[in-house]
Order: structure tokens, then sequence, then C-alpha cells
């Protein structure tokens, strides 16, 4: 059974290994439950990769920009309160 990580599966007539991979990338046997997470992780890495270009995009945006930056300017307002810089 292929799996995303270079993995496939042992062989069935060994019990034992049943729930085993074998990843030829990293050259050694795993667990299918730590493929799974491999799989998870990678998916999630992709994902906040994207985000982060799809958010550096939308900053760039005229009308998000200038929102962003009058938020900036409320903050430092805000962060000189008196009674907020206490």
């Amino acid at each position: 059974m292929p799996v995303g990580t270079g993995a496939s599966q042992g062989s069935v007539l060994e019990p034992a290994r049943r729930n085993m991979l074998y990843d030829d990338v990293l050259g050694i046997e795993l667990t299918i439950d730590v493929v799974v997470q491999i799989q998870h992780l990678l998916m999630t890495q992709r994902l906040l990769s994207e985000l982060r270009i799809a958010t550096r995009l939308w900053e760039t945006h005229p009308l998000v920009a200038d929102l962003l930056s009058e938020l900036r300017i409320a903050t430092r307002l805000w962060e000189t309160h008196p009674l907020v810089a206490e």
C-alpha cells in the first residue's frame, strides 16, 4: 500500500510486521501510525506555507494595507495611554 512518505507495506506473510511500512527515503521501517503522523505534519506544513503566502498577498491589498496601518497607529496610541502603560 503506497504512502506519501515513500513507504510500502510489509510482507503479508509476516504477521508481526503487518502494521509496519518500509520507507525507501529513510531506509527504515515505520509503524503505520508514525507514517500517518508524518503525512499530517507535511500537510500542515504545506497549509501553513500557503496561508503565509495568502496573508502576504492579502496584506498588499490597498484597503487592507490602509486598515493595517491605521490599526498599528491605534495600537501605538493605545499603548501610550496611562492606564495601559502601567
